[in-house]
């Protein structure tokens, strides 16, 4: 009767080290998580939306840092409540509502808008 012996060891037979056994398992684990999952798409979103965060708090800055340079402007020049009057500057104006029906009919309410002011 012929014994069959299996080898059980753990270890790679080619006599590689194991820790380079599991640093390949890793990179294969990666490979496959950067191209059959949608993680890059979701770090590439990530990095955007960092990014406009911080642009949108740059603009909101100048626009802080702007109004005050106006109002002390404003104040040099004798007006009592500049911060009214530049509110009533920066919201003057208006919006055009979307049609659905008929894209001419922007330019004939854009126009009308022009004659009555």
């Amino acid at each position: 009767m012929v014994r069959i012996v299996y080898n059980m060891q753990v270890s790679n037979p080619s006599g590689v080290d194991s820790t380079v056994l599991l640093f390949w398992i890793i990179i294969n684990i990666l490979w496959f998580l950067l191209l059959f999952t949608d993680l890059p798409d979701k770090i590439r979103i990530y990095r955007w939306d960092r990014v406009i965060r911080f642009r949108l708090s740059q603009i909101e800055g100048l626009a802080l840092e702007t109004r005050k340079a106006s109002e002390d402007h404003l104040k040099e020049l004798g007006i009592k409540e500049p911060g009214s009057v530049i509110d009533g500057f920066v919201n003057n104006n208006f919006l055009i509502e979307p049609v659905s029906i008929e894209p001419i009919d922007i330019v004939k309410r854009l126009g009308h808008l022009i004659r009555v002011r």
